[in-house]
């Protein structure tokens, strides 16, 4: 297993994230991935992890806000993280979603959201320490 390289995006690599976006999401039409990719909001955070120079996991992470008491606080929400199933069962997404809350807690956001798409995902999430439902004090 080469190292992996995580950091953010550089939108000149839209391609080849997209590339990878249909290869994990196959069901996905083209049309509509590369519609995201060309509008991404400004504050939206793309995180690669790349190894061998090629992008083997990603994830976005959408400005959004949680209401918890009547209050607003921020958070991201994470949105299409994959692995090219190329690079699926070595640890990369673990490694990238380890890299993910770093970052997010140095923003000073206050947590990451997840909807996963369907139970398997749910699962997975579960496997990375994430929890169903929504915890604050």
């Amino acid at each position: 297993m080469s190292d992996l390289f995580i950091h953010r995006a550089e939108m000149d690599r839209l391609d080849e994230m997209a590339s990878v976006w249909c290869a994990a999401f196959p069901g996905d039409p083209q049309e509509y991935v590369y519609d995201f990719l060309s509008e991404l909001p400004r504050e939206t955070v793309a995180l690669i992890g790349e190894c061998d120079n090629r992008i083997a996991t990603m994830l976005f992470l959408l400005p959004a806000r949680a209401c918890f008491r009547e209050t607003s606080y921020p958070v991201r929400y994470l949105y299409a993280g994959c692995t090219h199933p190329q690079y699926r069962g070595l640890g990369y997404y673990r490694q990238l979603m380890t890299a993910t809350a770093q970052i997010v807690e140095a923003m000073g956001e206050n947590a990451i959201y997840l909807h996963p798409a369907d139970e398997v995902l749910t699962d997975t999430y579960k496997r990375l320490g994430y929890r169903s439902g929504v915890y604050g004090g």
